[in-house]
């Protein structure tokens, strides 16, 4: 099937298609694309939980149950 991805950087819309056969797998792109998207050091001054915080938002889909857990009990 083919999926529609949409999706904003920085205040920039942006539209991708890609085929991908399940919605775990377009998941799975999205989350690719995104991670080459972001330029993470044109933020500026960021601190460290702010930065995982939104890490872990984009990743936790990949990520098992015990990871995000685990993940999370560090960032906090």
């Amino acid at each position: 099937m083919i999926v529609g991805i949409k999706y904003t950087v920085n205040g920039k819309s942006i539209q991708k298609v890609t085929n991908a056969r399940t919605i775990t797998e377009a998941q799975e792109i999205l989350n690719k694309v995104l991670s080459t998207d972001i330029d993470y050091t044109s933020h500026g001054n960021v601190k460290l939980k702010e930065f995982a915080d939104k890490w872990l938002e984009r990743h936790s889909v990949t990520l098992k149950s015990s990871e995000d857990d685990s993940y999370r009990t560090i960032i906090n």
